[in-house]
């Protein structure tokens, strides 16, 4: 973090030192590492790993954590984003964070892939799993790897619906070449990992010679 967030985080601790501890690291060793060893110094029953180019909106916490206590299978939880929209010009933030949550508290939609820009995790799974795997540090499939893990531990990973975050994307690591270092972890990801076949049929109209054996195939591996 530059010099004003570090004053900034020590101000808080000044402020409110029964509740807030700083941990601040003399260079970058990198967002899978930063994450483990906050992790390790925390105790509360949820942990949420957050990115520094996020803006957070009312309740946005607190109904992370009840759609949690929702299940005891939910281990992982992402909040609603913005992935794929861009705020209309006429919205303030506040405004498109409600319009997105409006009637959608308590719901939420199972994922196969959380995304570590705003990632509650329940204690228990920490417990029975671990950290973060370092080995893709410093960024970039550790959160993918780690809701995997959960997975086979028997926890889901969701989106909560009536929480928002916007995320701003890849703000820490444009200096440092986004592409490479995805495409870095990306390999490691694959060597733990098979990496998916996809196979894609294109039909032109219902009715063909194959139309309905590959409906059928498709319906039935799904």
């Amino acid at each position: 973090s530059d010099k004003p967030a570090g004053e900034y985080l020590e101000s808080l601790k000044i402020s409110y030192p029964d509740k807030v501890v700083v941990i601040r690291n003399q260079e970058n060793s990198g967002f899978t590492k930063a994450v483990n060893q906050g992790v390790r110094s925390s105790s509360a029953d949820y942990v949420c790993i957050v990115n520094n180019d996020i803006l957070v909106f009312d309740n946005w916490l607190s109904e992370m954590i009840a759609v949690a206590e929702s299940s005891k299978d939910i281990g992982i939880i992402n909040p609603n984003n913005n992935f794929g929209r861009k705020k209309p010009w006429n919205e303030s933030y506040e405004q498109y964070a409600s319009r997105m949550t409006e009637g959608q508290q308590g719901r939420f939609v199972e994922t196969a892939s959380p995304v570590g820009f705003c990632y509650l995790i329940k204690r228990d799974v920490i417990n029975k799993i671990g950290l973060w795997d370092e080995r893709f540090n410093p960024v970039y499939f550790e959160d993918t790897e780690y809701a995997l893990r959960a997975r086979n531990a028997g926890y889901k990973s969701v989106f909560a619906k009536g929480a928002f975050v916007f995320h701003l994307e890849h703000a820490s690591f444009k200096k440092r070449g986004f592409n490479a270092l995805f495409k870095q972890s990306e390999e490691k990801f694959y060597q733990l990992y098979k990496r998916p076949q996809r196979i894609l049929y294109i039909l032109a109209e219902a009715g063909t010679k194959y139309y309905n054996k590959i409906k059928e195939d498709s319906y039935g591996s799904a």
